[in-house]
Formats: structure tokens, sequence, C-alpha cells
């Protein structure tokens, strides 16, 4: 059976925002406070695109008979970027006191 390599998947994740950067030699959590920052900058990339996303939509949905669309597209837009933000911020700020795991 394979064994599979955890760092290549570790660092994968961390660029995403997903889970911070972590040393499997030492056991630790690494580049917490640049980790905050990279979440902080992914959370407000996510918001500006959101927002220039709606702004761009919205006028595509002028017609009465569209109206159902659009709150659905609104729903879902929101869902996904409350979704992403909670994943990436909560990565970053719950639990990373003593940086052990």
């Amino acid at each position: 059976m394979k064994k599979i390599e955890k760092e290549p998947i570790a660092k994968f994740s961390t660029l995403l925002g997903i889970t911070p950067s972590y040393c499997f030699r030492k056991y630790r959590l690494t580049y917490r406070k640049i980790f905050k920052c990279y979440s902080l900058f992914l959370a407000f990339l996510s918001i500006s695109s959101t927002v220039a996303s709606l702004y761009y939509r919205l006028p595509n949905y002028s017609d009465v008979s569209y109206q159902y669309f659009l709150i659905l597209d609104i729903t879902f837009e929101i869902i996904g970027l409350v979704t992403f933000l909670v994943t990436t911020l909560g990565a970053a700020f719950w639990n990373m006191n003593n940086g052990k795991i």
C-alpha cells in the first residue's frame, strides 16, 4: 500500500486558506500571523469580487419575470460567500493560541 504524502496536501490547503501552515517535523503550526493576514486578504478579495459580480449582474434581472432568478442568484451568492468566509477566517482565528495540534 502506498503512503500518502501529507505535505503537498497541507501546502495546497494552506494556499486555499483552508488550514494554517503546519510543520510535520515539529508538529506545530508555522507562520500564524502571516496566515491571519493572508486570510483577511482572501476575505477582502472575496467580498469585493462578490460585490462587483452582483453589481454587473443585477441589471440583467430588471424584467419582472426574472425576479425569482434574482432572489436565487443573490441567495446562492451570499451562501457561497459566507461559507468561504467561515472556512478561511475560521481557520485563521479559531484555536490558534498554543500552535500545537
